[in-house]
């Protein structure tokens, strides 16, 4: 069975020494994807386990993509290669993204009082 992206991201996280973890924990509330970022009150006392079911939750399927971004940025490269590595070739199928990147577009395009209805009909996304 294939690990799943939480027990990826904390299995790598864990070799973090507590300092390196701490200011993973400090970049990570500072860091913002599509609006959302992790408060600090969630992320002050977190452990590993729950600083990657916060991550994993917040950034959902960028999760890993994002944990190797702030790994890179606190200067802990060779961790972030190694999860890099790990994720490699286990990202979503391209179909799957296209339509997920179109809904999400979609979503802060009209994220107005006006909002609309997404039906997704086969191969194609239409409003109604």
């Amino acid at each position: 069975m294939e690990p799943s992206i939480t027990d990826m991201i904390l299995k790598h996280l864990e070799e973090l020494g507590e300092q390196d973890f701490k200011r993973f924990r400090e970049k990570l509330r500072e860091h913002k994807v599509h609006g959302l970022k992790i408060p600090w009150s969630v992320l002050e006392k977190a452990d590993y386990y729950d600083t990657v079911n916060n991550i994993v939750r917040c950034f959902d399927d960028n999760a890993v993509v994002e944990s190797v971004k702030i790994l890179e940025h606190i200067g802990n490269r060779n961790v972030a290669e190694k999860l890099r590595a790990e994720h490699k070739g286990k990202e979503m199928p391209l179909l799957i993204y296209v339509i997920y990147s179109t809904y999400t577009n979609w979503i802060n395009q009209n994220s107005g009082s006006k909002r609309k209805k997404l039906i997704l009909a086969g191969p194609r996304l239409s409003k109604t």
